[in-house]
C-alpha cells in the first residue's frame, strides 16, 4: 500500500512506553532559570528561519544550552558588520548591556520559560 506503514512488534512496544512530560516548577511558562551557554554555532539566516529570512546570507550566532540530554536552541544573535561598534538596540548590543560581555562556551545566562514550554534569552 503506497503511503501506509505497519509498525513492527518493537516499534509497538517502544510506543507503549511513551509518558507525558511532565514540568517541575522551573519548567513553567513564565519561569526565569539561570543556564550555561553549552555551545555557540554560526548559521546563516536561511538555515535558521527558511524562506522568510530577510537577508538569508546573514550571519547569526545560535546560543546553545543543554537541557537534560538534549541541547537545545535558546537565542539567535545576528553577527554585528563592526565588533568595536555594536548597535544598542540589536540583539548583540542588548547581550552586551545585559551580560557585559560577549557571548561564549560555559557563560551563566537567564532564560524564561514561554507558554510553549521553550527556552527564551533573556536580553
Amino acid at each position: 500500500m503506497e503511503g501506509s506503514y505497519q509498525l513492527r512488534k518493537n516499534e509497538m512496544i517502544k510506543m507503549s512506553e511513551w509518558k507525558l512530560h511532565k514540568p517541575t516548577p522551573d519548567e513553567e511558562p513564565g519561569a526565569i532559570i539561570e543556564v550555561a551557554i553549552s555551545s555557540i554555532q554560526k548559521k546563516k539566516a536561511v538555515e535558521i528561519f527558511g524562506d522568510v529570512a530577510k537577508n538569508p546570507e546573514r550571519d547569526f550566532f545560535v546560543l546553545m544550552a543543554k537541557r537534560g540530554k538534549k541541547e537545545i536552541s535558546i537565542g539567535n544573535i545576528s553577527v554585528p558588520d563592526d565588533l568595536t561598534n555594536v548597535h544598542p538596540k540589536s540583539n548583540a548590543g542588548k547581550f552586551l548591556a545585559t551580560y557585559g560581555k560577549a557571548p561564549r562556551a560555559g557563560m551563566k545566562v537567564k532564560v524564561q520559560v514561554d507558554a510553549d514550554g521553550f527556552w527564551r534569552l533573556l536580553l
